[in-house]
C-alpha cells in the first residue's frame, strides 16, 4: 500500500521544501548568533565597565571595546573558514558515497548524521 503523501507530488515537494526551509533557517539563525558569542568569548586585562549607562564592550571579561570587535571577528572568520573546509571535505566523501552506492543512501547518511 503506498502512502497518501507519496500518490500527490505537491505533498512530497511541500515536505522536502519545509525541511529545506528548516536547514536554512537554522543555518541562519547559527550565522546571526555566531558573531556575539564570538565576541563574548574575548577576554584583556581592561576590565568590563559595569557602571549603569557604560556601553557594553561586547564580552564580560574585557573593556577595551575595539579589541573584542577585532578579536571576535579574527575568532569568527576562523570558525567560518574551518566550516567551509569541513563541508568541502565532506562533499568529496559524499561524492563517492553516492556514486558507489546511490543518491538515496547518500541523501539518508545526510538527513540521519
Amino acid at each position: 500500500m503506498v502512502a497518501d503523501w507519496a500518490r500527490d507530488p505537491i505533498k512530497q515537494y511541500n515536505r522536502i521544501s519545509c525541511s529545506c526551509y528548516a536547514a536554512v533557517a537554522i543555518l541562519v539563525l547559527v550565522n546571526v548568533v555566531e558573531q556575539p558569542f564570538a565576541r563574548s568569548l574575548i577576554v584583556c586585562t581592561i576590565p568590563a565597565d559595569t557602571a549603569p549607562g557604560a556601553p557594553f564592550s561586547g564580552s564580560a571579561h574585557c573593556g577595551d571595546r575595539l579589541r573584542v570587535i577585532g578579536e571576535g571577528a579574527t575568532l569568527s572568520g576562523k570558525g567560518q573558514s574551518l566550516e567551509q573546509l569541513s563541508r568541502f571535505f565532506v562533499m568529496l566523501v559524499m561524492s563517492s558515497v553516492a556514486d558507489i552506492f546511490g543518491r538515496k543512501i547518500a541523501i539518508l547518511i545526510g538527513l540521519f548524521s
